[in-house]
């Protein structure tokens, strides 16, 4: 954040063709030292369970005396840093592109608006409060909204970044009053604490017990979290306009939408709907369910029918949206989520950590497949239509196999990251038993089971969609030789995502090993 704040301040004191974009990556790369270097101390301090644990007694033995104990803002555990170490690669997976593109009056705004949506983002994995977790989603929603004025100086852009400020507007005073009514009910904006008293139906200002009429504020509470964070997340009713503002903007625009604002999305509805479940969950379940089966299948069914690239992107990040809420709805459930697979062990991983994983190969797929398509790009035309990529093999061989790696992975194919997130998830789902007064049968949930076979019906669907763009690269003749004006810091972004993406893909115990 004091960077962006140092290149807002070098954007106002001088107008000259400096590097932003490596001072861009530079600072990334200080942010990365300095998380190794108070690495020891976040493993040395308490993990999140632990605080969780101990709010919880603290809440139960505090409430009897009409005290509360003293909140946490933010929460520094392993998982958050594994989380900041992931946003800033993803950071240097937007940046690089931009390397390679003609500096503009409003680069130094460009990158340093950059920087304040990673801010955001890494702010959001840390948050442990209400109003830290709202204040960050709106930093990144505005810097957001600023990238996709200055990134382009015509009126079609202007007019999207517009589109995306109203509907902004809207979706957080719709999240705003759903976090109201979640302080209205627990008298505390620490998550926590909520959690903690939703769960002992006590509130930490109110040593009584919270009656029946007042657990019933929890139920329009998740109603509009889930509403406030749709169009972050883009999941389906939310979806509509997306893949139309995907065509307008660049390439590069799409891909930072299709990224920053998901992955903050989605980990704030960890946060939150993790919190209010607590004393309600059967709702959260019935809300996620719904949500990820129309979501996933929509976004399929609406891709299959296009022709153009950006809207193909588009409706398909609807669809793995619908993925990553299966793995939500699955961790709601504490039961299910048994000795997890995170060691090498053979137990079953939770749902939110199965999740986590799709959303990162989602993610890192996503950037890649975006990079590559800024490399295509010819002078005053972007890639727009599949036949557009024909016979990319041999054309641009190094292109053409790193889109192919981006793809497979989307399309759940092994060896990839995406096939192992999509096992996760399947295995979380089916491990949801059902429950009656509290207590678990060993009998599997009828509505994850159904889940799961609609999710499989879907990866059919996913593989459809993805198969055409691969069939045009690798089995079709090409059209026109292209003549790629998108640089090789494009290429070169696509290159170090696909590295990724194998290393991933061969060794996912690894990376799941990071969310203990």
């Amino acid at each position: 954040m004091s960077a962006a704040m140092l290149f807002f301040l070098g954007a106002f004191v001088t107008r000259k063709n400096w590097p932003w974009g490596p001072l861009c990556l530079l600072a990334l790369g200080i942010s990365a030292g300095v998380l190794l270097f108070s690495a020891d101390a976040v493993v040395e301090g308490p993990s999140r369970s632990s605080v969780e644990s101990t709010v919880e007694d603290a809440t139960s033995q505090d409430s009897s005396q009409g005290k509360s104990p003293r909140p946490l803002s933010l929460i520094c555990d392993g998982i958050s840093e594994v989380f900041a170490f992931a946003t800033l690669g993803l950071g240097v997976l937007l940046t690089l592109p931009l390397c390679g593109v003609r500096q503009t009056d409003a680069s130094a705004e460009l990158f340093a608006c950059l920087l304040l949506a990673l801010a955001g983002l890494m702010l959001v994995g840390m948050a442990n409060d209400l109003v830290v977790l709202f204040l960050s989603l709106e930093l990144i929603a505005l810097s957001t909204y600023m990238l996709l004025y200055v990134h382009r100086s015509d009126d079609v852009s202007h007019q999207v970044a517009t589109k995306h400020l109203l509907l902004g507007i809207f979706s957080s005073a719709l999240l705003a009053y759903g976090l109201s009514l979640l302080y209205g009910l627990t008298g505390t904006t620490n998550l926590l604490e909520i959690r903690a008293a939703l769960a002992s139906g006590r509130s930490p200002l109110e040593p009584g017990l919270m009656s029946g009429e007042e657990f019933r504020i929890a139920l329009p509470a998740l109603v509009f979290i889930f509403a406030g964070l749709g169009s972050r997340t883009q999941v389906v009713p939310y979806h509509f306009g997306v893949s139309e503002s995907f065509q307008k903007i660049s390439t590069w625009a799409a891909g930072l939408l299709a990224t920053i604002p998901k992955a903050a999305g989605f980990v704030a509805l960890v946060h939150l709907i993790t919190a209010v479940s607590s004393g309600a969950v059967a709702t959260a379940q019935l809300l996620s369910l719904v949500l990820a089966a129309v979501t996933m299948t929509v976004g399929n069914v609406m891709a299959l029918s296009q022709t153009r690239i950006r809207r193909i992107l588009a409706y398909t990040a609807t669809a793995h949206g619908g993925f990553v809420l299966m793995g939500i709805a699955a961790g709601l459930q504490r039961s299910a989520d048994v000795e997890p697979m995170l060691s090498g062990s053979s137990g079953i991983p939770g749902g939110i950590e199965a999740g986590l994983f799709y959303l990162g190969s989602y993610l890192l797929s996503a950037a890649g497949l975006f990079a590559v398509l800024i490399y295509l790009c010819k002078t005053n035309r972007q890639v727009e239509y599949i036949d557009d990529l024909r016979g990319l093999c041999r054309t641009e061989p190094v292109a053409a196999v790193c889109a192919l790696v981006f793809l497979l992975s989307l399309s759940s194919i092994p060896p990839f990251p995406g096939f192992w997130g999509v096992v996760l998830l399947l295995l979380s789902s089916l491990a949801v038993p059902v429950t009656v007064d509290g207590l678990p049968l060993p009998l599997h949930h009828t509505g994850f089971v159904l889940l799961a076979f609609i999710a499989v019906l879907n990866l059919l669907l996913t593989v459809a969609v993805y198969l055409r763009i691969v069939i045009a690269m690798m089995l079709q003749d090409p059209i026109s030789l292209p003549r790629p004006c998108g640089g090789r810091p494009a290429l070169a972004t696509a290159v170090l995502a696909a590295v990724l993406a194998l290393g991933v893909g061969l060794f996912p115990g690894a990376v799941l090993g990071l969310f203990k």
